[in-house]
């Protein structure tokens, strides 16, 4: 089939097409060339260029189409990874929007080229070996590359030491917290005073002792004789020391 002649309408279009995206699935990866739609793909695989390029890859993989496969899939797989670790990390992140993040490098290997023939199979293979933690959102369809995100799942040595560290502080922390609860109880307990029990001697526990009041007594101490109508103050008896002082001066007088 003929060029289009240059400067022409049919030109132009051409140029402007080849300017823009196109789609990933008609990239040729063996001949890395970027086909403009499906016609134009078939057109290029049945091509003898595409065909000597094809023999030449085989020639080194001994022949063995899986094996060619199996290299472009390790590849994809690597990159991939690589490029979530980097970007993202452990976070959650679309599927589908990290896909249009990793063919942004127009070096990168191809998914056509690869085992998997669509993303939704690439993102349950990760989940099954245990490379990514996968998440489904319920509200798009099973197949749907919408459906599912993505976070990478470190296992590196370095990743394994950290952790193993954060724990043991965290529980040297919680050890020294509970040795300082512990000394607080012990501290609190021998700062309580003591309780000294006093016992009446003569008198059992379960003894009780009776109060007579008989002569009733006023607010002011006084005692009220019967028949009397008033109140009669109470003798005060003298202390042995003003009879002795009584006593003597009497002597000397």
């Amino acid at each position: 089939m003929a060029r289009p002649e240059y400067g022409t309408a049919k030109h132009a279009s051409s140029q402007m097409r080849r300017r823009g995206l196109q789609k990933t699935k008609f990239y040729c990866q063996v001949c890395e060339k970027q086909c403009l739609d499906e016609n134009g793909f078939k057109l290029h695989i049945q091509s003898p260029s595409h065909i000597k390029k094809l023999n030449s890859k085989l020639e080194n993989s001994h022949n063995d189409s899986r094996a060619l496969i199996g290299e472009y899939s390790g590849r994809f797989l690597g990159d991939f990874l690589r490029l979530l670790r980097i970007n993202h990390g452990e976070k959650l992140i679309g599927s589908n929007r990290f896909y249009q993040e990793y063919i942004m490098d127009k070096n990168h290997v191809h998914l056509n080229s690869t085992r998997w023939k669509s993303l939704t199979s690439l993102v349950l293979f990760l989940k099954h070996q245990g490379l990514c933690r996968v998440e489904e959102n319920e509200e798009y369809e099973e197949y749907d590359a919408e459906r599912y995100s993505i976070a990478y799942i470190d296992k590196s040595p370095k990743k394994e030491t950290k952790e193993l560290k954060v724990r043991s502080d965290e529980e040297a922390s919680l050890r020294g917290l509970q040795e300082q609860i512990e000394r607080g109880k012990q501290l609190q307990e021998s700062s309580k005073p003591e309780t000294l029990e006093t016992t009446t001697p003569g008198l059992d526990n379960h003894d009780k002792i009776k109060i007579s009041m008989n002569k009733p007594i006023n607010k002011c101490g006084m005692k009220i004789v019967p028949g009397v109508g008033h109140a009669v103050a109470p003798q005060v008896r003298k202390s042995s020391k003003l009879k002795s002082r009584i006593a003597a001066k009497n002597v000397l007088e």
